[in-house]
């Protein structure tokens, strides 16, 4: 079988698990479930009148969105727009990935209750090493590969201390990082394309949670279910915007895909700065 023909022959199976995902997904959203809290019980409540909700939710569906569809275009822009063989290229996908574990490991112990420095700056540095080693790992222990990684990293961590813990904040720097990264991606080659590209995965590492806090900021517990389930609903982005950078890619070439997520993170920003504020009258 050709490539073309072994893509099609499991292209169906993901088309209706895709199909059944949405369907469960739009009958969990239209089930009339009691809120639970203690003793008491407490109705759901509409919240499609808190506008930070809403546009909390598309926040979400962008995040997943472009994460997903950068995660899986790397492969392809990789083989196709540089040349590099196939299982080079996987590796460096991992590194995306892996990316985002280093941030979510720099994000947890940061928003961590830890108050000895010592003992947060040894996790840190352990976190550090991680990276290094990982990096090096997945590229056949190439340390060089992994001291970049580390460099990035590095950076990363720089960057998150912006935010000063500021779910808002940390959430404006880490979306325009990721969108400039994107837009590099689209609009240079060589390893400064490749490592703009692979460096996306540690700048998505906190958008999810610090999205979700802004969306269900100052709700009541009867809001509080509501407001998760249209958030969580959004994740459908994952499987629309990976399509959007594929038809890019296909019309246009896999540089320009990536303005897609760009797009998608610049939308992050502005929800960060200015329509997590926006509340109901």
């Amino acid at each position: 079988l050709s490539a073309v023909e072994k893509a099609q022959t499991v292209q169906m199976p993901f088309i209706i698990i895709g199909i059944i995902v949405v369907l469960v997904a739009i009958a969990i959203f239209l089930t009339k479930l009691p809120e639970v809290g203690g003793s008491s019980v407490q109705q759901r409540k509409s919240v499609w009148n808190h506008p930070h909700v809403v546009l909390g939710a598309v926040g979400i569906f962008f995040y997943v969105g472009a994460e997903v569809g950068t995660g899986g275009l790397i492969l392809n822009y990789l083989k196709t727009t540089m040349a590099m063989a196939p299982e080079v290229a996987g590796k460096y996908v991992a590194i995306y990935w892996g990316g985002a574990m280093v941030g979510r490991f720099f994000g947890s112990i940061m928003l961590s209750n830890i108050t000895d420095n010592v003992k947060k700056y040894t996790y840190v540095a352990l976190v550090l090493l991680l990276a290094l080693v990982s990096g090096s790992f997945v590229t056949d222990w190439s340390w060089n590969i992994g001291l970049i990684f580390m460099v990035v990293a590095v950076a990363n961590f720089i960057f998150m201390q912006l935010g000063k813990g500021n779910a808002g904040r940390s959430l404006a720097v880490f979306a325009l990082l990721a969108s400039i990264l994107a837009l590099v991606t689209a609009f240079t080659s060589g390893s400064i394309a490749l490592w703009a590209v692979v460096s996306i995965g540690m700048f998505n590492s906190i958008m999810f949670p610090n999205i979700f806090t802004l969306a269900v900021k100052d709700l009541d517990q009867g809001e509080l279910s509501t407001a998760s389930g249209i958030i969580n609903t959004l994740i459908c982005g994952g499987a629309i915007i990976p399509l959007i950078m594929g038809k890019v890619a296909d019309v246009s070439g896999y540089s320009w895909a990536f303005i897609v997520p760009a797009v998608c993170y610049l939308y992050i920003f502005f929800y960060a700065v200015k329509g997590s504020k926006l509340r109901s009258a």
